[in-house]
């Protein structure tokens, strides 16, 4: 049991809380990740010192991962090196969101799955409002945890313990069928692909109107399923460029049918 105790700390999973409200909270979240055998906490622009009296009194002998703890200021910060993100949000609106929602056991075998290829992060919105849309449009995974409709709001550290528990029992089921994959991209370098795309589409008239945006997090998400690695995304820089070229020669744009982007472009290293 030590020896598979050793391999679930050496997982690529983050456990990344937006806006933290209450120290409480945060010292019990650090202790059912040790109970369940996860170490990196980040936290996004917390209201409370990680290291408050309350925080390390409830975290009992989880004080290390409050330590460790990593500050940044944004969800963006958080993700940049992961390769899947599975959000939290109790309301998901919307065919889009609802089409990534999934129970905890259909939904933590893919993160693991994803945790071969590199970083995962659980993402947990703060206690009073929870993910915004922003929040919910960055993840690649939504889980819903069923509770009762008599009452249907779980505390922070509890939604906390059910979705690493459940983590934990797909990464011990994921150890008798490993099977490697190539890399997958990370979420950084998806995002900044997907904003070259999203300005080709503007270009072409795809995205117009109200619900352009609303059209383009279909499409994002869409190609976030398909989890793209990185010869993925050279095909769609090659494509957003070809885009604008042509708009170019036909009235607009400002990219050349050369290989490079403009300023406003990216092309990946790899």
């Amino acid at each position: 049991m030590s020896q598979v105790s050793d391999k679930i700390r050496e997982l690529p999973f983050r456990v990344v809380l937006i806006e933290t409200h209450f120290a409480g909270n945060l010292g019990s979240v650090a202790r059912v990740m040790k109970n369940m055998g996860f170490h990196e906490l980040v936290l996004v622009q917390p209201h409370i010192d990680p290291l408050a009296p309350e925080a390390t009194r409830m975290a009992v002998h989880a004080a290390d991962i409050l330590k460790g703890a990593r500050i940044v200021s944004s969800l963006a910060e958080a993700l940049s090196d992961c390769v899947a993100a599975v959000g939290t949000a109790s309301k998901v609106d919307g065919v889009v969101r609802s089409s990534r929602r999934g129970f905890l056991r259909e939904i933590m075998p893919q993160a693991v799955q994803a945790s071969e290829q590199g970083k995962v992060a659980i993402v947990f919105g703060n206690e009073p409002n929870g993910m915004s849309n922003d929040e919910v449009a960055a993840c690649t995974h939504l889980v819903e945890i069923p509770t009762s409709d008599l009452y249907d709001s779980l505390n922070l550290a509890a939604a906390a313990g059910i979705c690493l528990y459940e983590l934990r029992l797909a990464w011990l089921d994921a150890l008798r069928t490993w099977v490697p994959r190539e890399k997958m991209a990370s979420l950084s370098d998806q995002e900044r692909c997907y904003a070259n795309l999203k300005l080709a589409l503007e270009e072409i008239g795809f995205l117009y109107g109200e619900k352009s945006n609303s059209l383009f997090e279909g499409v994002r998400h869409m190609l976030m399923r398909c989890r793209p690695e990185m010869k993925d995304l050279k095909i769609l820089h090659g494509l957003a460029r070809q885009i604008r070229w042509y708009v170019r020669e036909n009235g607009g744009g400002d990219v050349s049918p050369d290989g490079k982007a403009d300023a406003e472009g990216y092309m990946p290293d790899q």
